[in-house]
């Protein structure tokens, strides 16, 4: 039988005693033939509701406070992650989107109850620049104009418990004055628009009646061109009538179109804006304005 020698078994007997201890990863990974672990970096989910903010945590195996899902916007609060429940106008984003807290009806613009200018923040269609439909009631645009008031002269349409009487018009409202003889009530007073009133001071021997001694029948003698008072594109002339006052004016003022004065006859005639054809038998002597051909 051979003998160890006593110089052997010391470090036989270190082995033996270093054997219940943890041998060196690396060695032990060289050992057993793995790699070395390299540390990797995981997206933390510190709140753990189950979405990750932008820290991560470096391990080699995956720790428990982390996720495969990133976009929270407050790691420390777990209402406030993608998908959650917004609350609007507490200034907090709950849900992660980016989005203003007081644009609650996502169209771009501000609550005007916080700083904005959107006058209905429930509404999609009713901001600053949104089209206006007029007489809906809403205002669409959020001018504060009236919605009643599509002409912008500060009257309401009559239509709607307004006076404006031509609400597509802002030179026709209450507060105009009235101009005679253009066809539109400007002052919307329902009175007629184009009233015949005042005294006109004209020649005789401008208009006479023919077929007839004119000696002996002589209205309408006195005749005055006055221009398109009516703003229908045709010369109006206006004429004295039979009576004859103590001051030698005519009593009443008649008024007929140009284009009715054809060789045949005066076709309609005005008296006070209400046609009387018992004074549209006249016709004149020459061409529509310078009947008597003085120049």
């Amino acid at each position: 039988m051979r003998l160890l020698s006593p110089y052997l078994l010391a470090p036989l007997a270190l082995c033996a005693a270093c054997a219940g201890k943890p041998a060196d990863s690396g060695a032990a990974a060289a050992d057993s033939g793995d790699a070395p672990c390299t540390p990797v970096s995981w997206p933390l989910d510190a709140d753990g509701d189950g979405y990750a903010g932008d820290d991560t945590v470096e391990a080699c195996d995956r720790p428990d406070n982390t996720a495969d899902v990133g976009g929270d916007c407050d790691d420390s609060r777990a209402d406030i992650h993608p998908g959650a429940a917004e609350t609007w106008y507490d200034g907090t984003d709950q849900d992660c989107d980016g989005a203003s807290d007081y644009d609650a009806d996502g169209d771009g613009f501000d609550t005007d109850t916080a700083g904005g200018d959107d006058c209905d923040d429930s509404r999609a269609d009713v901001h600053p620049g949104a089209t206006e439909t007029w007489y809906d009631g809403t205002d669409q645009d959020c001018d504060g104009v009236s919605d009643y008031d599509a002409d912008g002269d500060g009257f309401d349409t009559d239509t709607a418990g307004g006076d404006d009487c031509d609400d597509s018009r802002t030179d026709v409202n209450p507060g105009m004055e009235e101009i005679c003889c253009d066809g539109v009530d400007n002052d919307c007073s329902g009175d007629d628009p184009d009233p015949l009133s005042g005294l006109l001071y004209v020649q005789d021997g401008d208009f006479v009646e023919t077929g007839v001694d004119t000696q002996a029948l002589v209205y309408g003698i006195n005749l005055v061109p006055i221009g398109d008072t009516d703003g229908d594109g045709t010369e109006e002339l206006a004429f004295g009538s039979v009576g004859i006052t103590d001051d030698g004016l005519a009593d009443d003022l008649y008024m007929t179109s140009v284009l009715s004065m054809a060789p045949e006859g005066l076709h309609t005639t005005v008296v006070s804006h209400d046609p009387v054809p018992d004074y549209g038998a006249v016709a004149p002597r020459r061409g529509p304005m310078d009947i008597n051909a003085d120049g």
